[in-house]
């Protein structure tokens, strides 16, 4: 007999084969007016965003989230590289393209407490010809879902579900040296999905 914990597994594992199946978001890389002084190059790359402040839909969930100028300045607000900023230009490909694959309650209501909970969406970005793995982060809030936030892990989407699933059934924890994963929430979330 199937249980609901059986059948929420096989829903998570579905979207995993979704998640490692799907195609990547492509972008040339040339979107955002490069420049060798990062603060030019952050300041670029929140023009070009703003630009693209509007709703898109996810394919996935069939759910409109907004992009909003708060989106565009979380975005480059931390993990300042050159890759961070060219993906500015792929946000609205990254929305209406990534897989759901979670979502988790708001930790900090005090200070965010019109977000009820965090929804954890993944695709893979090709930036001219390198590979990532991108995790977006859509807050649902009283008003409505916005895009919050997202990160770039420099491993292709397809060899990160593989890292993940052989660490997953060795036993050993969320550490994958050498690989360039820094994204603990993104490890932590697979690891959850494969683990089990």
């Amino acid at each position: 007999m199937e249980t609901a914990s059986d059948t929420n597994l096989q829903e998570k594992l579905a979207r995993i084969e979704k998640l490692r199946t799907s195609e990547s978001v492509v972008i040339s890389g040339n979107e955002i007016e490069a420049n060798s002084d990062i603060k030019i190059y952050r300041e670029n790359a929140k023009k070009y965003g703003l630009s693209l402040r509007n709703i898109y839909r996810n394919k996935d969930r069939n759910c409109l989230i907004y992009l909003s100028k708060g989106s565009i300045k979380e975005v480059i607000s931390h993990n300042i590289s050159e890759e961070q900023l060219k993906s500015v230009a792929a946000i609205p490909q990254i929305i209406e393209n990534a897989i759901y694959l979670q979502s988790i309650e708001n930790e900090d209501k005090e200070k965010h407490p019109d977000v009820l909970y965090y929804e954890y969406y993944v695709c893979g970005l090709k930036i001219n010809e390198s590979e990532y793995t991108v995790k977006a982060v859509v807050a649902n809030s009283t008003t409505g879902k916005r895009y919050y936030d997202h990160l770039l892990t420099c491993i292709e989407k397809g060899r990160l579900i593989s890292l993940t699933t052989a660490i997953s059934h060795h036993g050993n924890e969320i550490n994958l040296p050498n690989s360039g994963v820094k994204d603990k929430r993104l490890l932590m979330i697979l690891q959850e999905i494969l683990g089990k």
